[in-house]
């Protein structure tokens, strides 16, 4: 079951993630999806 304190250390993972840099497209930036599978496992 996923709770509060998941979702809190999911932010804080993602906080120290290198700062992106956007897609680009032809020299504009575009907007693209993208999906960050984590496997939670309880203790």
């Amino acid at each position: 079951m996923i709770d509060v304190d998941s979702g809190v250390e999911f932010i804080r993972v993602l906080n120290k993630c290198p700062k992106w840099i956007p897609a680009k497209r032809g020299g504009k930036p575009i907007s693209i999806d993208i999906k960050f599978p984590m496997v939670f496992k309880s203790k």
